[in-house]
């Protein structure tokens, strides 16, 4: 047994349970009844591929932060921000949020994309077409970037006006730009 059990969640088409759990001073994920890794501190947001055959969530040892895949454990970083980690429709790539040295980056397949003051809450997400979408701000200004190609610049953009279309293939939101908000 363990000592807590932090959350339950269930993979979304095979149904296996997933469980945070605490064993002495460590924290680890119980997938299918199998332990995993142990780790100072586990996120509760998991995500899954489409397929359900993959899960990833972050873990701190030490003060470094990390994601996980099927108890893989990927680079650290100084945080991995919390409700970032998206696969693709496809379930072929990963992508999530991290913060290194004050400035933070979507990471995508492994690989780090553009430093920015700040990356968007809960992005980047993939959209139907798996194209990677986000909202990055540098110094004052924020651009929606998709494909790691940033768009126009705003002095901000809506948090809560990011819209997708009924089939995820395109995506609209609203951006505040000489005294107005536009779309």
């Amino acid at each position: 047994g363990y000592d807590d059990i932090s959350f339950l969640a269930f993979s979304p088409v095979h149904n296996k349970l997933v469980y945070g759990a605490r064993k002495g001073t460590k924290r680890l994920m119980v997938f299918d009844g199998k332990p995993g890794n142990e780790f100072d501190e586990i996120g509760k947001v998991l995500a899954f591929t489409s397929s359900g055959g993959r899960f990833a969530y972050r873990a701190r040892s030490a003060a470094k932060w990390q994601v996980v895949v099927n108890e893989t454990n990927l680079p650290q970083y100084d945080e991995v921000l919390e409700g970032s980690i998206s696969f693709s429709p496809d379930s072929n790539h990963l992508a999530y949020s991290v913060k290194s040295n004050f400035k933070q980056m979507v990471v995508i397949d492994g690989n780090s994309a553009q430093a920015y003051d700040m990356i968007g809450q809960n992005m980047p997400v993939f959209l139907k077409d798996n194209r990677l979408f986000y909202t990055a701000k540098s110094g004052y200004q924020w651009q929606a970037v998709v494909d790691h190609s940033p768009g126009p610049r705003f002095e901000n953009i809506k948090y809560d006006s990011l819209k997708l279309s009924p089939d995820d293939s395109h995506f609209g939101f609203a951006g505040w730009v000489n005294n107005k908000w536009a779309i």
